[in-house]
């Protein structure tokens, strides 16, 4: 199946640049590591729904950074630009098509387009049917590709993981769904640790070390509270359930394999993959690696700070 067939009815004539007619005409600013990402061109109800997912995340544009940042333009669609999908046992996903000066996505009432020049910037087409579904998926989701973006073009990278601080530093705890991410992140609550994410965390640059940044993007525990919003990073782990828990080193290879593999939506770009591939090899060579088999209510965080230490002795 080509590009855009599963969700268009006419995909070839996915649009060549951002243009149409704007949904309204209220802005709305969010402002988190790689941002601020700013959305112009919203209906007011779409204006609501960002609101009730970024909360306190939505700044006014004078309080944000005072980056140029990211900025999608958001325009309508003909519902009769989009197939009919049948939602029953359908996983909410979309399509994506990597070219060297853009990326396009197709979804389910929406069509977005990526483009690098003059700077990395977005269009939004949303067709008015969203409204009944899931147009708060669509924004989240689109944020999300922008961030995961955003970063690699200042040698970060966007990880599925979980992030957990101890003792004031963030570990890393790499894997797809069901590598126990959710799970391992209940028992850091429990034990009074922060999680800033059990999904999906980022990693950015500050004075030379890599620092792990909290994003609006969790799975089932939802979004947590915490009092900072970056921690400096610790250590990477590949996280395996398994009936004992177990700790051993990952080789650097390992890890640069762990983290390409965890790397959601650039690690399939063929155009940008050289530069993800720099950003984790950097990444790679200022964190440990291990392997952390989990064995269920397991605490692995005094195994964890043992490895470290010894590995930091001459």
């Amino acid at each position: 199946m080509t590009f855009g067939e599963r969700f268009l009815t006419y995909p070839d004539l996915f649009p060549a640049r951002a243009g149409g007619e704007a949904c309204g005409d209220r802005s709305l600013t969010v402002d988190f590591v790689g941002g601020p990402y700013r959305f112009t061109g919203l209906d007011e109800e779409q204006e609501q729904l960002i609101r009730e997912h970024f909360d306190d995340l939505c700044v006014p544009l004078a309080r944000s950074t005072g980056e140029m940042g990211v900025e999608t333009r958001v325009f309508r669609a003909a519902e009769s630009d989009f197939r009919e999908v049948d939602l029953a046992g359908w996983e909410y996903t979309f399509d994506l098509d990597f070219q060297r000066e853009a990326v396009r996505i197709a979804g389910l009432d929406f069509m977005a387009r990526l483009e690098w020049r003059p700077r990395l910037q977005a269009a939004l087409w949303i067709s008015e049917a969203s409204a009944t579904r899931f147009p708060q998926l669509v924004f989240t989701n689109l944020i999300r590709v922008l961030t995961a973006y955003r970063l690699l073009e200042r040698g970060g990278v966007l990880l599925h993981s979980a992030g957990i601080v101890d003792q004031d530093r963030a570990d890393l705890f790499l894997g797809r769904s069901g590598a126990g991410k959710t799970t391992l992140s209940r028992l850091g609550l429990a034990s009074g640790r922060i999680v800033l994410s059990d999904d999906v965390n980022a990693v950015a640059w500050a004075e030379g070390r890599p620092v792990v940044h909290k994003v609006p993007f969790s799975g089932e525990l939802g979004r947590t509270d915490t009092c900072r919003e970056s921690y400096p990073a610790r250590c990477l782990c590949a996280l395996i359930k398994d009936q004992q828990t177990m700790l051993s080193r990952l080789r650097p290879a390992e890890s640069l394999a762990l983290l390409i593999v965890c790397s959601p939506i650039v690690n399939s770009d063929p155009h940008r993959f050289e530069q993800l591939i720099q950003n984790l090899e950097d990444i790679a060579q200022h964190l440990p690696g291990y392997r952390l088999h989990l064995a269920l209510g397991i605490d692995p965080w005094p195994a964890l700070r043992h490895a470290i230490i010894e590995r930091s002795r001459p």
